[in-house]
């Protein structure tokens, strides 16, 4: 058995499941895992990664996974999140309604060309309560099919210095309580219809 790994990359590795790792490794302290530019094809939820409770950084983008993550995810510990350019075709994130209001250390949230679809406003709930909002500084929603409002309590997350909704069905907001805060906005391209309820 080889001895707890902190780190593990396995970018680019032409890995064709995300369903099981094969190692024998002892991942209990697992910080880091990249495993961005594979071959996955399959539900985002059969992968076995989501029960490393001690991941801090997870990269999962350029892959073909579709469908939900796994509801109530309980990383706490997980700072950054890119789940960006999955999907391929029919096959999609869908519409995001896991709860990712127990990832307290969240900083970084991207789903980036995702497919994924659905009211902005829900999107947003997910985020919403214990912890998590406070602690996120980019949010990087571009290029998929969000629409609806984006929610009042938006002005809350102080800590938020990125946001991009470019690209969208429906699309980012302009927003002087986010001017206020400091917030760059992107959205620059595509029709500009998700609003902020003021």
């Amino acid at each position: 058995m080889i001895p707890s790994l902190k780190v593990l990359n396995l970018s680019g590795c032409s890995l064709a499941t995300a369903n099981q790792l094969l190692l024998p490794v002892n991942l209990t302290n697992l910080e880091v895992l990249d495993a961005s530019s594979n071959s996955f094809d399959h539900p985002m939820s059969a992968s076995w990664f989501w029960n490393i409770t001690s991941l801090q950084y997870l990269d999962l983008s350029s892959n073909r996974l579709y469908g939900q993550i796994p509801h109530k995810l309980m990383m706490t510990s997980l700072q950054f999140l890119d789940l960006s350019s999955n999907g391929d075709g029919d096959k999609n994130m869908g519409v995001m309604a896991t709860d990712l209001s127990n990832l307290c250390s969240l900083k970084v949230l991207k789903i980036r060309w995702a497919l994924l679809y659905g009211d902005i406003t829900e999107m947003f709930k997910n985020l919403s309560s214990n912890c998590s909002p406070n602690q996120l500084k980019e949010l990087d929603l571009g290029v998929n099919q969000l629409t609806g409002t984006l929610p009042k309590w938006i002005g809350q997350l102080t800590s938020l210095v990125k946001q991009d909704l470019r690209g969208n069905t429906s699309h980012s907001v302009k927003s002087n309580v986010l001017k206020l805060l400091g917030l760059v906005v992107q959205q620059s391209y595509g029709r500009n219809s998700i609003g902020n309820t003021a």
